[in-house]
């Protein structure tokens, strides 16, 4: 291609993006046309992520150079979402959701009622052929399914407790954060709650290969996140008791919503005999951590303080101590959302 002919290929491509920043109907097709050579498809079949990845940003870093204000104003699904798919499959799973998540936000912009790809996903509807990330839902689905039984059987033995269904966690708390678009507060811990789920199988799986003998900051980080996605999940908690802003700390919140959450100890609930000051001392009281939800609140509590002061700890973390503490942490969140966010019966 000689020099003329690149000149021409970049005045074709300029205008041709900003015609599609405010054109809807040309889209589509001006995304689909930068987008051959080989297709997204057949990279993904490939699994060249990387590269499928690299292009996307590519692309979209040229039209945010060309006009910004155009760049802002073009509907981005479509590279939102291939960057989502590719970043998942390469198990970067922030990057993955918080991509999805701008797919979402490209797709609240078009008020058409239909039903898109980014709302299978973030509803966990896997079983649906429509959903263009349906490999990735099923991932996700299967894990919050599972989570949910093992937290069901956890909470069995107290009949004041109602059981928890993927239908239930639907309804009371993924649709009512998609129903409230404009608060991404509410958002974040929707998409936080899929990543802390959807990292643990990943990390669980691969750690016997050879993290345990270095570093535990991808674990540590991990756990810190699930315990801040269960104090947001109080904080948050939309079904609130007046004095719910009052509350300063967890320890308040977790006391305060004590009786519905069905929680046995009197007084002050997270007094321990022998205060969690240490990793060490948090780690030796993990034996009973995935035996009842009262233990599972204590222990996310105390990591949560732990974690949030200190990641260079001397303590080892084994691959037992890793999963009672995430147990520990998902049931927790799980809890909240089957104790505080179901509407009031």
């Amino acid at each position: 291609m000689n020099i003329i002919d690149i000149i021409s290929a970049i005045n074709e491509f300029e205008e041709r993006f900003k015609d599609a920043a405010y054109d809807i109907n040309k889209v589509t097709r001006f995304w689909n046309d930068y987008n051959r050579n080989p297709l997204p498809g057949e990279l993904m079949n490939m699994e060249q992520y990387h590269i499928l990845r690299e292009r996307m940003f590519t692309l979209l870093r040229a039209c945010k150079r060309i006009d910004s204000d155009a760049y802002e104003n073009i509907h981005k699904g479509h590279p939102f979402f291939f960057i989502g798919i590719s970043s998942f499959r390469l198990r970067d799973y922030q990057t993955a959701i918080s991509f999805f998540d701008a797919a979402l936000s490209e797709d609240l912009k078009i008020e058409d009622g239909k039903e898109r790809p980014t709302d299978l996903f973030f509803n966990l509807r896997g079983d649906n052929p429509k959903n263009a990330a349906q490999g990735e839902t099923i991932i996700a689905q299967n894990t919050v399914i599972r989570s949910i039984w093992n937290y069901n059987e956890i909470i069995s033995q107290n009949k004041a407790i109602q059981k928890l269904s993927i239908d239930q966690l639907r309804d009371c708390f993924i649709s009512r954060i998609l129903i409230e678009k404009d608060d991404l507060g509410f958002r974040t811990l929707l998409t936080t709650f899929i990543t802390f789920l959807v990292e643990w199988e990943f990390r669980d799986s691969n750690f016997e290969l050879g993290i345990k003998k270095g570093t535990a900051e991808p674990l540590f980080m991990h756990l810190f996140r699930g315990c801040v996605l269960f104090e947001s999940l109080l904080l948050r908690n939309p079904n609130r008791k007046p004095e719910h802003n009052n509350k300063k700390d967890l320890n308040d919140l977790i006391n305060y919503y004590k009786e519905e959450m069905h929680l046995k100890k009197k007084g002050d609930f997270l007094r321990n005999p022998i205060p969690l000051k240490t990793l060490e001392k948090l780690l030796s009281n993990l034996n009973d951590s995935n035996k009842t939800i009262d233990h599972s609140i204590k222990i996310s509590y105390w990591l949560r303080n732990n974690l949030g002061h200190n990641i260079a700890w001397e303590a080892t973390i084994n691959r037992e101590s890793y999963r009672k503490l995430y147990y520990s942490v998902i049931y927790s969140c799980l809890h909240v959302i089957n104790c505080l966010w179901k509407s009031p019966i």
